[in-house]
């Protein structure tokens, strides 16, 4: 199993009070920013040799490190005694770290052309291997969202 750190910063501005500023802004009240990371080293396989033979004990080497960091902002807004309205927007992988899933055994990295077990890759490798972006962790994407609570 890989080994993995997680760490979670979160702050909220209360409805009254004195705000802290961000760039010399004050932040809206009620509001809230959350940074969420995960660091983890990459996963697990079994080297081999170009042709697919095994070179060392089995998965007994990492692929790359991932690392992710996720922040989502919001603003909350009462509607009444009971009732709430939460607007917020999360971006995920805020760094827009390329994040392997699959890695080629003979060189420890991302599947390439012309590297390692796809150095004379078939139509097929192609189809199947070097352009299939599961192989890829999610990219830098926001998404923007609305809560109501009553």
């Amino acid at each position: 199993l890989p080994a993995a750190t997680v760490f979670d910063a979160s702050g909220r501005v209360p409805n009254a009070g004195d705000r802290p500023k961000l760039f010399g802004l004050n932040l809206p009240y009620n509001s809230g920013v959350n940074l969420f990371g995960l660091l983890q080293s990459g996963k697990a396989y079994t080297p081999q040799d170009i042709n697919g033979n095994a070179t060392g004990r089995v998965y007994s080497k990492n692929g790359p490190t991932e690392f992710t960091l996720n922040m989502r902002l919001n603003k909350e807004f009462h509607l009444g005694r009971e009732q709430r309205l939460n607007a917020y927007i999360v971006a995920e992988n805020l760094l827009d770290w390329k994040i392997v899933k699959r890695v080629d055994a003979s060189t420890g990295e991302a599947p390439q052309a012309g590297a390692g077990q796809y150095a004379n890759p078939t139509e097929f490798d192609y189809n199947s291997t070097l352009t299939n972006p599961s192989y890829y962790g999610t990219p830098f994407r926001m998404r923007l969202g609305v809560d109501y609570d009553f």
